[in-house]
């Protein structure tokens, strides 16, 4: 096997940059990280020729992005598969399309005013992960709603409105690889699954 540099995450060590990523063939002497997450180990590490030679493994750092929701009281939000109706901070560690975590967090608000009734309602994408299309089923349909395929940014990538029935289809072919959440507004309930472009 091959020596490694292991990380200290509060809870165990765990091999930096997965297993054997280093390929450090023998002790390593020091270890130097940059400003950008790459680790590189120096040591008496030989390639097949014979040459010495330094070792780096590549880290992706993890990208963090925020939503802000607003619902009415009694209204519900559903973020990755929950529903929610109290207001408070929520998270979701995600997996981007390089493999890296990437950071969603959603802050609730909820506002007094005219309440509508607020029924469940599942959705059913498929497939998913997809590479063109993505179907979009509901077990409620909606009325002159609004569906929106949303990037981990926020950014509001695909927008369409006065939607109503309980199946939808969209194409997403021309969309960059990576995750994306699709957003089901009718009124004061909204509904958000998360997908995966590959």
């Amino acid at each position: 096997g091959y020596n490694y540099v292991a990380k200290w995450d509060g809870t165990s060590w765990a091999e930096v940059g997965g297993t054997n990523s280093l390929s450090a063939n023998n002790y390593i002497v020091s270890v130097y990280a940059d400003a950008t997450g790459n680790i590189y180990a120096a040591g008496n590490f030989t390639n097949s020729s014979g040459k010495y030679y330094v070792a780096k493994a590549s880290l992706c750092p993890s990208t963090f992005s925020a939503i802000n929701q607003t619902i009415n009281s009694g209204g519900s939000y559903t973020f990755n598969g929950h529903n929610l109706t109290i207001a408070g901070m929520y998270k979701d560690t995600l997996q981007n399309a390089h493999g890296c975590d990437s950071i969603v967090t959603l802050t609730i608000t909820i506002v007094s005013g005219i309440n509508n009734v607020t029924s469940s309602n599942n959705i059913s994408i498929y497939p998913n992960p997809t590479s063109n299309s993505i179907n979009i089923t509901l077990t409620k349909p909606v009325d002159n709603a609004t569906i929106k395929l949303i990037n981990l940014t926020g950014q509001t990538i695909i927008e369409k409105t006065n939607q109503t029935g309980d199946h939808f289809s969209f194409d997403i072919s021309q969309q960059a690889q990576g995750i994306y959440f699709v957003e089901i507004r009718q009124a004061d309930n909204v509904w958000r699954s998360k997908i995966v472009k590959q």
